[in-house]
């Protein structure tokens, strides 16, 4: 069956021809019975029965919306916005039934990187009502959660780091809300109402909120998180942000954990280098990465002085003429070279791939 094309901002029956109207009772039929029905993407028609439901959330009840809008998220799933408003609108339900306990474990933030700056100072406002220690990952998402290679690759470590940092910060002043209070240019409340984004009568949360995100010190929150980051660095010894590396070791390590879905290898041989290795060796996708101390630019007594440098230029001119004849891209990193350079001039490179599947016949 083909489904008529329909959407628009806050659409409704009033915005439907004779065909939409048409199958949009064939979608409230459905709907109403519990019944997944194809729209084909045009998620319109779904919203348009919602809204009808929202705007009788003082009938229906929110306990049942609840458990109905959760249950259409899930039919759902593969259209994410609506899905995702569902979710939304479900959350709301369960600040209306009062249940802040449940709506704080229920929208518990999945990662911490980001801005969610308006949810983050809801669920902030909930911890401070229901007398709870406010959580760190909140607070930094309420001004922006960094988001690196390292973070991302780790995100099990950085929550530790962040709520380590975060609350080390605020302890010695009286805690996160004591901070935030002394902060904020103003201490005016305001309605919450509830269900947002849909055009309809809006409930409202029964106690007013706090901007907690108007405190005109977010780049210190975001201080922060840098400082957690490098406490994350510290902990796999890695360099800190914008500091140089320390040893070739090191730098392989951030690499492999890096790139996890590869083969990467530290003293790499391929055939064709002879007894020469790659510092750092990426088979499968012909790169390598060179480590350059100092006694690759000039003599140094400690690595046997200017013999030993001449011998290492020859080895380095060999190493680059074999390596551009062999296809391979080869990076030359020293210790004063930023590691996210290193790392996007290697992702620059994954960008251009195209491999397509064999041809049938």
């Amino acid at each position: 069956m083909t489904v008529p094309e329909f959407g628009g901002y806050f659409p409704s029956e009033n915005n439907m021809d004779r065909e939409q109207l048409s199958f949009y009772k064939t979608v409230e039929e459905s709907l109403q019975k519990g019944q997944f029905i194809d729209v084909q993407g045009n998620i319109g028609y779904v919203f348009v029965y919602l809204y009808k439901l929202l705007g009788d959330w003082n009938e229906k009840g929110f306990e049942s919306l609840y458990e109905y809008l959760l249950y259409i998220s899930e039919l759902y799933v593969a259209e994410k916005k609506l899905s995702d408003y569902c979710k939304f609108w479900a959350y709301d339900c369960l600040l209306g039934l009062e249940k802040y306990e449940l709506y704080l474990d229920k929208t518990e933030p999945e990662n911490p990187f980001g801005t969610i700056t308006h949810q983050s100072n809801i669920r902030l406002n909930i911890q401070k009502h229901v007398g709870l220690e406010a959580n760190p990952i909140d607070i930094l998402l309420m001004a922006g959660g960094r988001k690196s290679k390292i973070t991302s690759s780790n995100q099990g470590i950085y929550r530790d780091k962040i709520n380590e940092v975060f609350s080390a910060y605020a302890e010695p002043l009286g805690g996160w809300f004591s901070v935030l209070d002394k902060w904020l240019r103003s201490h005016n409340l305001y309605e919450h109402h509830l269900l947002a984004g849909a055009s309809i009568n809006h409930p409202q949360l029964s106690f007013k909120v706090f901007a907690f995100y108007s405190n005109g010190h977010l780049d210190e929150i975001k201080s922060l998180s840098k400082d957690a980051e490098n406490s994350v660095r510290d902990f796999l010894g890695v360099p800190k942000i914008g500091e140089g590396w320390v040893s070739e070791t090191q730098l392989f390590r951030l690499l492999e954990q890096t790139f996890p879905q590869t083969n990467v290898i530290q003293h790499g041989h391929p055939a064709w280098l002879g007894l020469q290795h790659f510092d750092i060796w990426f088979p499968h996708w012909n790169v390598a990465v060179e480590y350059h101390g100092l006694q690759h630019f000039e003599p140094v007594d400690f690595f046997g002085g200017k013999e030993k440098f001449e011998d290492n230029v020859k080895r380095d001119k060999r190493k680059k003429d074999l390596a551009r004849r062999h296809g391979i891209k080869l990076f030359i990193v020293t210790e004063n070279d930023d590691p996210e350079s290193v790392i996007n001039e290697i992702n620059s490179i994954l960008a251009k791939r195209n491999i397509l599947p064999p041809k049938i016949n």
